[in-house]
């Protein structure tokens, strides 16, 4: 695979530890608030058919968590379901 690809894996279950540790991190807890709050609302979604969720890995190496709505309903529901509009770039 070539060095500049950037992999979509599909997170799971076996992600949260490196999830947790990443929403501990200062620049990540400024953007996502509660650490948490948030590993409760991101371990919670991993069951959720309307959402997608992935860990994005280049060069082997995991460095970002991207979430996906698959509709507007979907992403508007989770914006509300703490009480702001979701940031969530990557961790």
């Amino acid at each position: 695979m070539p060095r500049d690809t950037y992999r979509f894996q599909p997170m799971t279950a076996d992600d949260l530890p490196l999830v947790r540790r990443w929403l501990k991190t200062t620049h990540v807890s400024e953007w996502w608030g509660d650490p948490a709050e948030q590993l409760t609302l991101v371990s919670g979604d991993i069951d959720e058919p309307a959402m997608d969720q992935y860990i994005v890995v280049k060069d082997d190496r995991a460095f970002a968590y991207r979430p996906s709505a698959r509709d507007r309903h979907t992403a508007s529901h989770h914006r509300s379901r703490s009480g702001q509009r979701a940031r969530r770039p990557g961790l």
